[in-house]
């Protein structure tokens, strides 16, 4: 996660598919270690699941620098 933040990564964008219409849940990296951490949580970086449609739009609209 240090990593992640000294690159400036400012959101973690996941695109796996699943069922249609399906919502996944995530959760913080390394709640399986400490549970759950009020700290940890808030610094922790956001995770949004969007459809691959939506990710190759994404995409394309950095190629073409929009």
């Amino acid at each position: 996660m240090n990593f992640l933040r000294q690159e400036g990564v400012a959101v973690i964008l996941e695109s796996r598919s699943g069922w249609p219409g399906a919502v996944r849940g995530f959760g913080r990296p390394g709640t399986k270690v400490d549970r759950w951490a009020r700290k940890e949580s808030l610094e922790s970086l956001p995770i949004v699941a969007v459809t691959p449609e939506h990710y190759n739009r994404m995409y394309r609209i950095l190629q073409r620098e929009l």
